[in-house]
């Protein structure tokens, strides 16, 4: 006992925890001779070089940087303390035998080139001994990438007793200082044990086009959404590789590494090997993304080159397949669904022959030929010459006589009626004629009073009406690629026309008397059209926009244009193919030269409005717009880095004075 105060020592244990003494009067964990420079730090030399060698080594199997996030001591600080606090509230409820009520301070880092290193203040409870030892923990980090976080291992290999509080002094022996020892010795172990299970961790959020959402990639005027497969862009790197300066923590990622393990660094000259890895990476930046390590360190900041970023893209978006439609695109004013074609025959001498009207007078005559000579006269009468009897051939002479008498008299009466028949048949063909000529008369007269006008006249008027019953368009955006500038972008995609159109035709009744036309067409002609357009490819320059929620817009605008389309069929090619199309017409019942299809509607005939009816369409694409967000890079709760576009980077940083 020396002044009823427990005279002990300034111990400093050091991963042997070895214990020597010196003498200090304690009172309250806080010093009160001899006070130290607070927070002093003694990077090792042989360890920079080993952790200088190991990160050359790495770098050099590094294909190219394709990421570069740099914390300055402030902003990563305050991401460890953060996670420091959740460990020193776990260790607050661990306790053994020989040690309880654990509490850590504040951890304080100390930034080194290729050395990351922090001190703590701490102290617990030693129930047997009934006392409290306070001091320092100085501890070794190394940072490694993990997914979607930051790992920082830990390893505590120094421990500084600062004072002791006593609360009843107990003696100054062997034993006790064992005890504390003992002590000593398990917390370190214990403390250790509890951060390599759970080390501390920097969640971090830097997949910024995690997704893409089909509807959210297209907007267009008329082009409705219609289905996509989903992507899902990853950018996150291969490998972070940790280049720790007395700035603050470089992370360069890389995407890709070299398959052949890389020699070990030669020399060990600390200098040499740490300007030679400096002008390394100022290269691998410049090349990657035209920026140096002072440019990427003057803040906080994260880069992401364009070109990996392209590739990373046009990756995932090889297979798209975004589907958009058009419903109802063709759309024909009811206006301009209607046209006529007035069909002439040209001059006089064009127009039917009256002489048609003539009818064949012998159809009117009658039959008068009787064959009165063949029918009749004695020859019907039976010869006596081969009777040999006398008194028989008397009797049958008798018959004979009275048989040619009838004969006779039939032969006259016959004749007599052929008189009188070819008599009535003179009267009808004389009637048959003056009616023929009279009948031509007329019509030659009415066909001089044809009013003509150049030398043509209407014979006739077509009425069509055409209808679109339904049309649609889907385009299938089959691949996205972006050039390694994010300058322009390239879609492919197929394009598929869909038209179903009716068609109606009628003949109106002619304006000239006596004539009379008629369609042998009956009910509409239908018409299913379609037409496919495979691999157009098409190139849009890319813009930049800031959204309000601090995200970078990537836009490819589509300006207004047009795609002549020509359908497979048309409802003119289906019309000129109908056996009814044909115009016939008669004048005064003589029948008029049909007028074929071809002459009754050409396709000049056919109004510019509907070029439909032909099979070619005008496809309209309005305004199209692609876009793509880029996300803002979170890092913790607080840490917020937003995307701007760069020269061959897309760089993120805390800097919002654009919006």
């Amino acid at each position: 006992m020396l002044n009823n105060s427990f005279s002990l020592l300034r111990p400093l244990l050091k991963n042997s925890l070895f214990l020597y003494t010196v003498l200090f009067y304690v009172s309250g964990c806080a010093l009160v001779v001899k006070p130290q420079k607070s927070r002093e730090f003694f990077p090792s030399q042989q360890g920079t070089l080993i952790e200088l060698k190991k990160t050359q080594t790495l770098f050099s199997r590094m294909q190219a940087i394709d990421a570069a996030l740099y914390l300055n001591q402030t902003d990563f600080s305050a991401l460890v303390r953060k996670s420091f606090e959740d460990f020193s509230q776990r260790l607050a409820g661990m306790e053994s035998e020989e040690f309880s009520k654990v509490t850590l301070g504040e951890i304080n880092l100390h930034f080194s080139d290729q050395q990351l290193l922090s001190q703590t203040d701490f102290s617990f409870e030693m129930p047997s001994l009934n006392i409290k030892l306070c001091g320092r923990l100085n501890a070794e980090h190394s940072l490694h990438a993990g997914a979607d976080e930051f790992i920082l291992k830990t390893s505590f290999d120094e421990i500084i007793f600062e004072s002791i509080d006593e609360k009843e002094a107990p003696e100054e022996n062997r034993e006790n200082k064992r005890h504390i020892a003992s002590a000593v010795k398990k917390f370190m172990h214990s403390i250790n044990l509890e951060i390599i299970n759970t080390p501390l961790h920097i969640p971090v959020d830097m997949n910024i086009l995690s997704s893409i959402n089909g509807k959210d990639i297209l907007r267009s005027a008329n082009y409705k959404f219609h289905s996509a497969n989903p992507v899902n862009v990853q950018t996150k790197m291969q490998i972070y590789l940790p280049y720790i300066t007395p700035k603050g923590v470089v992370l360069l990622g890389s995407s890709q590494l070299k398959e052949s393990e890389a020699e070990g660094v030669p020399g060990n000259d600390l200098e040499a090997l740490s300007a030679a890895l400096q002008e390394q990476i100022n290269l691998g930046l410049s090349e990657s993304m035209e920026i140096s390590l002072d440019t990427l360190q003057k803040h906080s900041s994260y880069y992401m080159s364009k070109a990996y970023l392209a590739r990373q893209m046009n990756l995932s978006l090889d297979t798209t397949d975004l589907r958009m439609i058009n419903s109802f695109f063709l759309k024909i004013p009811e206006q301009e669904q209607r046209f006529s074609k007035e069909i002439y025959f040209f001059g006089k001498e064009q127009s039917p022959s009256c002489e048609k009207l003539r009818v064949d007078c012998r159809e009117q005559l009658l039959s008068c030929d009787l064959n009165c000579s063949e029918n009749y006269g004695v020859h019907k009468c039976v010869s006596c010459e081969g009777i040999k009897n006398p008194f028989e051939k008397v009797r049958f002479m008798s018959r004979h006589e009275a048989c040619k008498t009838q004969q006779e008299l039939r032969l006259y009466e016959c004749h007599k009626e052929e008189n009188r028949c070819a008599v009535k048949n003179a009267e009808i063909e004389t009637k048959c004629e003056v009616e023929n000529l009279e009948r031509v008369a007329r019509c030659n007269e009415k066909k001089e009073k044809l009013l003509f006008a150049n030398g043509e006249t209407v014979l006739s008027k077509i009425l069509f009406s055409f209808k679109v019953d339904s049309s649609y368009a889907v385009q299938r955006i089959r691949r996205i690629n972006f050039d390694p500038d994010l300058k322009s972008l390239k879609t492919l995609r197929d394009i598929h026309i869909s038209v179903d159109s009716r068609l109606t035709v009628k003949a109106e009744k002619s304006s000239i008397p006596d004539i009379e036309c008629r369609l042998g067409i009956s009910g509409p002609v239908l018409t299913h059209s379609q037409s496919d357009y495979v691999a157009q490819e098409k190139e849009l320059l890319l813009s930049s926009q800031r959204s309000k929620e601090g995200k970078l817009l990537l836009k490819a605008m589509r300006q207004p244009d047009f795609l002549s389309v020509h359908l497979n069929s048309s409802a003119y090619e289906q019309l000129l193919a109908s056996e009814g199309f044909v115009l016939r017409c008669d004048y005064q019942t003589i029948r008029m030269e049909p007028i074929s299809a071809q002459k009754l509607l050409r396709r000049k005939d056919i109004p510019y409005a509907l070029s439909a009816l032909l099979g070619e369409i005008e496809l309209e694409f309005e305004e199209e717009e692609l876009s793509f967000g880029i996300s803002p890079v979170k890092l913790g709760e607080d840490i917020i880095l937003y995307p701007v576009m760069e020269k061959k980077a897309i760089g993120f940083s805390r800097q919002r004075g654009f919006f």
